[in-house]
């Protein structure tokens, strides 16, 4: 009997110390498909309605965090901790392009009103000097200026009625979003006070102390988009980390982070982002070199996740058959990638209330006709999940011919690799991949780059 009730003591004890993983859960209301994406330590991801139409993400490796998602063009800050889901319910209003004008929280979860109401008040206001003149001022007077404004937002912090663990939070955003403009401030002072690049550069005491205002502890590792992007500029503008591949790049500053941080959990945490964002560029595959860099993450969460996108870099790789992808045009008949092989095949994935897609789509319009004589398919692919939407632009635009909608677009993204659009691949006349990554039909190097696969 003692035993029985020892296990029993045990088991309650343990449960009442198991922490249940915060989840973001997001009803949109809004009168047009927008692409939903959410920052985990940087990695943006694409997130999908479930079947009562809601946006949900788990995160899984901080017991509190302010994150970002991403509604469309428009960033919005959240707050979430252990045992307590966020529901909200954001409003989106948008003009006549498409852009988001209008945005309203009309709910959220009772337990996160206020720290939420903060962020959407005071959130993305921490990252801006006062003014642009401000980089005028000497080194020493504009950190002292930068110090200045994060004493007055954390007072401002002080006198709002919120939960400690979302302040100590949040102070320490404050203090690193203007991290961020103190690192670039040598090209302000040149540009302002009109003074040639090779004549001033900041001190090396300057350096020192912006280094010594980084964290190094486990607690940012709740803010980690925030910090990496001031780390980020930090590496770049003061530093001039810049190696002369990517690969050198990734590993000068990776050197440098280990230099300045010993915490092994915030460690880790800022090489996976640098290794998220190494990833970002065309890159074929990792080296072992820069593999072994990323043996410092011990974190299973994050050690999934990097796999992950290695497995996806590998999806895109040059030579790999490329996905047998089913679409349909404007009509209703059905198409497989396979049906266009004997020729180049030029894919643009776009969709209608992507705004970045229709500065790249009336340049590949015009490409189609330049290369009308040559042995290449330009196929305009979208993603869409409203066909009708869809079929309303292409007729808008004159795009009938050779322009398509995907059947599965999740698939599609899946296959490709991809998080995002626009996204242009080109396939071989075999159905091969020549660039998962291609360049885009108004970058300068298009015709170069589509040229040289021609020949």
């Amino acid at each position: 009997m003692k035993k029985i009730l020892l296990f029993l003591f045990v088991a309650v004890i343990a449960a009442s110390c198991s922490k249940k993983n915060p989840k973001i859960i997001l009803t949109l209301k809004a009168d047009s498909e927008i692409p939903v994406d959410i920052s985990d330590n940087l990695q943006e991801i694409r997130l999908e309605p479930n079947a009562e139409g809601k946006y949900e993400y788990e995160f899984k490796n901080n017991d509190y965090l302010i994150s970002w998602l991403f509604i469309g063009n428009w960033p919005f800050q959240f707050y979430v901790e252990k045992d307590h889901d966020l529901e909200v319910t954001v409003e989106i209003g948008l003009d006549e392009k498409g852009n988001i004008n209008l945005v309203n929280l009309a709910s959220i979860s009772p337990y996160y009103e206020k720290t939420n109401q903060y962020l959407f008040k005071y959130g993305r206001s921490t990252s801006l000097i006062s003014s642009n003149e401000d980089f005028a001022m000497k080194e020493m007077d504009f950190y002292k200026n930068g110090q200045k404004i994060i004493k007055n937002f954390q007072a401002n912090l002080e006198k709002q009625d919120l939960p400690v663990n979302f302040k100590t939070l949040e102070k320490e955003k404050i203090k690193h979003d203007i991290l961020g403009p103190l690192s670039d401030h040598e090209l302000g002072y040149k540009y302002l006070n009109k003074i040639k690049f090779e004549d001033y550069q900041i001190s090396e005491e300057y350096k020192d102390l912006l280094i010594s205002n980084f964290t190094d502890s486990e607690i940012v590792t709740g803010i980690m988009h925030n910090y990496w992007m001031s780390l980020s500029i930090f590496l770049e503008k003061a530093l001039k980390i810049q190696g002369e591949t990517i690969e050198e790049n990734f590993q000068l500053r990776v050197e440098q982070c280990k230099k300045m941080f010993k915490n092994p959990k915030l460690l880790e945490r800022i090489i996976f982002c640098e290794f998220v964002h190494y990833l970002s560029y065309d890159i074929s595959k990792p080296t072992e070199e820069i593999l072994n860099l990323t043996k410092v993450i011990k974190n299973k969460d994050l050690k999934k996740r990097l796999n992950n996108l290695l497995d996806q870099k590998n999806k895109i790789k040059k030579g790999k058959k490329a996905f047998n992808f089913t679409c349909k045009d404007i009509n209703g008949k059905e198409y497989k990638l396979s049906d266009f092989k004997g020729k180049v095949v030029v894919i643009d994935l776009w969709a209608t209330w992507c705004k970045p897609c229709m500065e790249v789509l009336p340049y590949f319009i015009e490409k189609q006709k330049q290369y009308s004589t040559r042995p290449v398919h330009f196929i305009t692919l979208s993603v869409d999940k409203n066909e009708e939407a869809w079929k309303k632009k292409v007729k808008k635009m004159g795009l009938d011919k050779n322009s398509f909608i995907a059947i599965g677009s999740n698939n599609i993204m899946k296959a490709f690799g991809l998080s995002g659009i626009p996204a242009t691949i080109i396939i071989d006349k075999d159905g091969h991949i020549l660039d998962g990554h291609a360049k885009k039909a108004n970058d300068p190097l298009f015709d170069t780059e589509l040229n040289s696969y021609l020949q």
